[in-house]
């Protein structure tokens, strides 16, 4: 699920467009920057990354912080 996760946060955030071997490089030239949605897009990649950044913090935690001895 994070894998795929990740590869959405790529999507949304266009990482992939500079590569002539993905189909991300041809539909970036569809976008109109001016285009209202364009905003949404960016905060569903922000909110997105945050999601992602949080999983990687609770990834960090021991294993008792879950599960705290009862």
């Amino acid at each position: 699920m994070k894998r795929e996760m990740c590869e959405l946060h790529d999507l949304l955030t266009l990482q992939n467009v500079g590569d002539p071997e993905r189909e991300e490089c041809g539909y970036f030239a569809d976008i109109d920057p001016a285009d209202s949605v364009v905003e949404d897009i960016c905060l569903l990649s922000d909110g997105l990354l945050g999601i992602l950044t949080q999983t990687d913090a609770e990834d960090e935690l021991p294993i008792n912080y879950f599960h705290p001895a009862v």
